[in-house]
């Protein structure tokens, strides 16, 4: 990417902002991972899961669909009970989704915008880069990087003007 000195300097507001939105979204996946993932493991264990087709134990949730359909299901339902426990209903997640999924989804749409933004100056385009999920992450690495103390800096401005609202 050939960016000048002065973009480099002052980058749009619009990719500033779409990379304030990268780093909401990455804080909100990690609050949820950090909650869930011990849920949905500690029920990997209590169902016992295995396999399928090597019998061989599950730990990972990421691996559920590896899972004979029955067991699944029975790991789905302690799922979605813990999940309601916890106050995730389906209410407040599109058609029922998983809250983990959804903040994936979250991110992946904060990181093609954060792409699309820098593409109209100069910057690699999302088809360039999501054949490779390597050269995809570096990227979005590299310029959340350059961009990190460009949101800082606006977001003490947000702040700062509504202090000065409030004070109005």
């Amino acid at each position: 990417m050939n960016i000048s000195k002065e973009l480099y300097a002052n980058p749009p507001f619009t990719v500033v902002h779409c990379a304030e939105v990268v780093f909401i979204a990455m804080a909100n996946l990690k609050l949820l991972q950090d909650r869930i993932l011990p849920v949905q493991e500690r029920l990997m264990a209590l169902v016992k899961a295995v396999d399928k087709r090597t019998g061989e134990p599950l730990t990972d949730p990421r691996y559920t669909y590896r899972m004979s359909r029955k067991q699944w299901e029975e790991w789905y339902e302690e799922y979605r009970h813990e999940l309601k426990e916890m106050g995730y209903t389906q209410e407040r997640y599109k058609n029922g989704i998983d809250p983990l999924l959804e903040a994936e989804g979250l991110l992946m749409d904060a990181h093609r915008a954060l792409v699309l933004a820098l593409t109209e100056y100069g910057g690699l385009t999302w088809d360039q880069l999501s054949g490779d999920p390597d050269l995809m992450d570096e990227y979005i690495e590299l310029q959340l990087k350059w961009l990190a103390e460009h949101v800082d800096k606006k977001r003490e401005r947000d702040k700062e003007k509504k202090q000065r609202e409030r004070e109005a």
